[in-house]
């Protein structure tokens, strides 16, 4: 990620972005499509692939960018979100508590 990205980025920051990214690129059927075509992973990267990578950067920035700005400017929003990742982020972190080695 370091040879890619500058700037504070931590390992989460890309992996949930790679992870959008890619959702986005695999529901893309003109990708589904190439990838069946294609025997091998460079051929298909000379397919449509940065197009459509291109396409899923701008279309993750506008949909966090609006999810963000309605989390912000909105409390109900906002108290929603917290209601949806309490959960998920006391199990993990509750998990990581108690995995072999954590202090």
């Amino acid at each position: 990620m370091d040879e890619v990205f500058s700037g504070n980025l931590s390992d989460a920051d890309f992996l949930g972005y790679a992870t959008t990214l890619i959702g986005k690129m695999v529901a893309d059927p003109t990708l589904q499509e190439q990838a069946q075509a294609n025997d091998t992973v460079e051929a298909f990267g000379n397919g449509a692939y940065e197009t459509k990578l291109n396409n899923a950067v701008v279309d993750v920035l506008d949909g966090h960018t609006a999810m963000a700005d309605q989390a912000l400017r909105h409390p109900r929003v906002f108290k929603g979100l917290a209601e949806l990742l309490v959960d998920e982020v006391y199990r993990r972190l509750r998990d990581k508590a108690e995995a072999p080695g954590s202090a």
